[in-house]
């Protein structure tokens, strides 16, 4: 047996809140808009291998529709990292694979609670957390680049902006 370099220690739901929509008409019941939002982050900087992700899932309707249901469920997860894994690859690692899991448990707590209505069980769409990784990255490396050209300009002289020649004191009125 394989085990993944990812242990999950724990997780805890933050928030779960999901609404019965009853005035959902037949044409408007599925038209769902689905928000998720994850964050990795280290424990603690001198234990390079722990982490905790946070996710959060909103469920809206498309456009002014009214979906059968509504709401937004949180998660944050502990993880630990196998000291086998590379330490170069940890971040995508819990990010790609803790956030996976994350919304697996999600998944299953909002479809146990809207299976408990009137309507049929809402089961959440697949995720690509792969593809949010790269985004994540890539915004990552904009912020980067945009804070290296700031740096790279030179500072405002004291007339204010930048390429204005700095005013030359007065001359001292002449002394008697």
């Amino acid at each position: 047996m394989h085990l993944s370099p990812l242990k999950l220690d724990n997780y805890y739901f933050t928030e779960v809140r999901i609404s019965c929509q009853s005035d959902s008409t037949d044409e408007e019941s599925d038209q769902y808009d689905f928000e998720v939002d994850t964050d990795a982050t280290l424990e603690r900087p001198d234990q390079p291998r722990v982490w905790f992700v946070f996710l959060t899932i909103t469920i809206n309707g498309q456009q002014n529709k009214t979906p059968r249901f509504t709401g937004e469920i949180g998660l944050m997860g502990k993880f630990t990292v196998d000291d086998g894994w590379a330490a170069d690859r940890i971040e995508e690692l819990v990010y790609i694979n803790g956030s996976g899991l994350l919304y697996a448990a999600a998944r299953e707590m909002i479809c146990s609670i809207t299976g408990r209505t009137f309507f049929e069980a809402l089961t959440i769409p697949s995720w690509s957390f792969g593809t949010m990784y790269k985004e994540f990255k890539q915004q990552q490396k904009q912020i980067i680049e945009k804070q290296a050209q700031l740096s790279l300009q030179p500072p405002a002289n004291p007339a204010g902006t930048v390429g204005e020649p700095t005013p030359k004191p007065a001359d001292p009125p002449n002394a008697p």
